[in-house]
């Protein structure tokens, strides 16, 4: 099963866009915090901006979510308030844009020694990713507003229908569609709906040209 997501910058307070999602129905869902350790066999190869997209794709990321989840009953809150997991992401794409994303997510028990497992096999930390985001769902649309560390605040919106047979076009002309929808909630956005954090978290790091 392949999904798309788009990604973009928020341009005013989290303050004013959680007003904003509130008053077009939005229910807040979760408020939680994201770990990210992206892991890779290749670091030695990489020497500009130009093969971190495939850099990308052949790494796994240990991934420690925390928070509340608003949507459980309370016994389940405390069940679900810490999660492990170790994830590949493969991610397609058409001019450098995305066009699809296909997950392999595994629960895990303990980041540390997965991590160290990971380097006895020759992954090396690529870099580390840490966010604090809310969830606001209406109907069958969620957004996640956002906060990551050196890149600021975001709005993430996941469309979870398969689009395996879907066209590049197709797809492009859907996130046309999904950016409209959350241009028209007023909130004031970037122009831009596929911002790479985990890419430009790289560039930030490396200095890369």
């Amino acid at each position: 099963m392949k999904t798309i997501e788009i990604t973009v910058k928020v341009n005013e307070t989290k303050e004013i866009a959680k007003e904003k999602l509130l008053s077009n129905g939005y229910i807040q869902t979760s408020n939680e915090y994201c770990d990210d350790i992206y892991m890779t066999q290749d670091l030695n190869l990489l020497k500009d901006k130009n093969n971190i997209l495939e850099l990308l794709n052949r790494s796994v990321l240990l991934r420690h979510h925390y928070g509340m989840l608003e949507r459980e009953r309370e016994r389940e809150r405390e069940r679900e308030r810490e999660r492990n997991f170790i994830i590949l992401k493969n991610k397609s794409y058409h001019q450098e844009q995305t066009t699809s994303e296909e997950i392999i997510s595994v629960s895990i028990d303990d980041i540390n020694k997965m991590k160290a497992l990971l380097e006895k096999i020759g992954f090396r930390e690529l870099i580390r990713k840490h966010s604090y985001f809310n969830n606001y769902t209406k109907n069958n649309i969620t957004l996640n507003l956002e906060e990551v560390k050196d890149i600021g605040l975001l709005i993430e919106y996941e469309n979870e229908n398969d689009f395996t047979n879907k066209s590049d076009e197709e797809i492009i002309h859907i996130k046309e569609q999904m950016y409209d929808t959350i241009k028209q909630l007023g909130i004031n956005v970037g122009k831009s709906y596929d911002i790479k954090k985990a890419y430009n978290l790289i560039i930030k790091k490396y200095h890369l040209p």
